[in-house]
């Protein structure tokens, strides 16, 4: 019985991981387009409509201009 009990929880850690781990890749995904699509605006706008458009800080922004 101890033994179904572990193989119960260590079965639901399993599940609850892998939907973390599949929802935090989804996110960084999701982050990863944006920044692309503000790369590619950076030459013909400015930083405040590539925030507005893209929803990233206008730091962020920044720091691409910065970088790019």
């Amino acid at each position: 019985m101890l033994t179904e009990t572990l193989a119960k929880y260590g079965q639901n850690f399993y599940v609850k991981g892998r939907e973390e781990g599949l929802q935090e890749g989804l996110q960084k995904g999701r982050q990863e387009a944006l920044l692309n699509a503000a790369r590619k605006l950076l030459s013909s706008m400015d930083d405040a409509a590539i925030a507005e458009i893209t929803g990233l800080p206008a730091a962020t922004i920044a720091e691409l201009r910065r970088t790019c």
